[in-house]
């Protein structure tokens, strides 16, 4: 009986010598989730993006076809905002804006790189003034000619003034028209020159 209790304790401790059990320390786990993170994440109140390989993207950014600007902090943009002395426009929804946009009460144009247009325009075939890149309408008053755009704000024609000889009247064009001509409200007679008659 003692010969076969010996025997036992024998196989046991071979066991234990060629299966050493693992011992772990728990406060020197960290556990890493197996789904990495990608796509759009609503963080914060903000909206970030994340790759494939779940790392964090950051600036300008074209994704499924749209452009996005990411800040420092990688928020997703909205709204107006200045990026390298040029102005563009991200809609609700992140996207960069291109074409007409009406924000602020205004209509503003944006290239086919997002880039807001000031000063006057010749838009799809239409000269537009645009000031501080808000569209103006009626008569306005711009380097030195005044000039009368509809409330489409396209320019139906203008007084050019150069000094110091007089007005011209330009259609919408810019080319010079003579004779009698019809502008805010008034009638105007240009000479065979193009020139305003004093008469």
């Amino acid at each position: 009986m003692k010969r076969q209790f010996l025997c036992i304790c024998s196989i046991f401790l071979s066991f234990a010598m060629f299966h050493p059990t693992a011992v772990v320390n728990a406060k020197e786990t960290t556990i890493i989730s197996s789904k990495t993170q990608a796509g759009w994440v609503f963080t914060g109140g903000n909206y970030q993006y994340y790759n494939s390989y779940g790392v964090q993207l950051f600036g300008w950014q074209q994704i499924n076809g749209h452009w996005y600007y990411l800040g420092e902090d990688g928020n997703m943009q909205t709204g107006w905002i200045a990026i390298g002395n040029k102005n563009y426009y991200f809609n609700p929804s992140g996207e960069m804006a291109t074409g007409w946009v009406f924000t602020n009460d205004h209509w503003q144009y944006l290239d086919k790189n997002g880039e807001r247009l000031d000063g006057l325009r010749k838009i799809d075939g239409s000269l537009y003034l645009l000031l501080d890149g808000n569209m103006c309408t009626g008569l306005v008053e711009h380097d030195g000619s005044k000039m009368l755009f509809d409330d489409d704000g396209k320019l139906i024609g203008g007084l050019d003034y150069i000094f110091p000889i007089g007005y011209y009247f330009v259609n919408e064009n810019f080319e010079r028209l003579t004779g009698w001509q019809y502008f805010n409200g008034n009638w105007y007679f240009f000479n065979s020159d193009g020139l305003l008659s004093s008469n």
